[in-house]
C-alpha cells in the first residue's frame, strides 16, 4: 500500500486467526489490524413506511438483518407529520443506505415484517474541487487552479 503497510487477503477463518496471532517479522514489531470496509457492502433500500419509525427502533430493526450502519437520504421539501430524520426544509425521502457486516451485500431483507430489495449502492467517484479531475481530492492537488 503506503508507508510501509501491506494488503494481505485472507481466504478463511483459520488463516485468519494465525495471521493476527503474527506480532513480528524477524526482529520488527508489527501491527495487524483487519480492514473492515472490505469487509462490508453497502447497498440501498426503499421504503415509504419506514420513514416514520424512529432512528433507535429501527437501528435494532436493522441489526437482526445484518446492518452495522444505516443513514436516510434526504430531499428538498417539508417533511410529512412523523417522519424522522428530517431537518428543516428537507424531507425523508424514504431511501436507506445500508452498510452490511459482510462482503456481498444480500439480495434483499426482511425488516418489521416487510421484505425489501437490496439494490447495489455505486458511490460518486472522487472530484478535485480545485482543478476538478477526477480520481484525487483538492487537499492532494499539485495541478493549477
Amino acid at each position: 500500500l503506503k508507508n510501509f503497510e501491506y494488503l494481505i487477503k485472507i481466504e478463511n477463518q483459520i488463516q485468519f486467526a494465525k495471521v493476527m496471532a503474527i506480532n513480528k517479522i524477524g526482529e520488527d514489531n508489527i501491527l495487524i489490524t483487519p480492514m473492515s470496509h472490505l469487509n462490508q457492502s453497502k447497498g440501498i433500500i426503499r421504503s415509504e413506511s419506514l420513514k416514520y419509525i424512529n432512528d433507535e427502533d429501527l437501528k435494532e430493526f436493522l441489526r437482526e438483518a445484518g446492518v452495522l450502519e444505516f443513514q436516510r437520504f434526504l430531499r428538498k421539501g417539508t417533511p410529512n407529520t412523523g417522519e424522522q430524520g428530517t431537518k428543516p426544509g428537507l424531507a425523508n425521502s424514504g431511501t436507506f443506505l445500508l452498510t452490511f457486516d459482510s462482503p456481498q451485500r444480500p439480495e434483499k431483507i426482511i425488516l418489521h415484517r416487510e421484505q425489501f430489495i437490496v439494490k447495489q449502492f455505486v458511490q460518486r467517484p472522487l472530484q478535485c474541487k480545485k482543478c476538478h479531475a477526477y480520481g484525487h481530492i483538492a487537499k492532494s492537488c499539485e495541478k493549477p487552479q
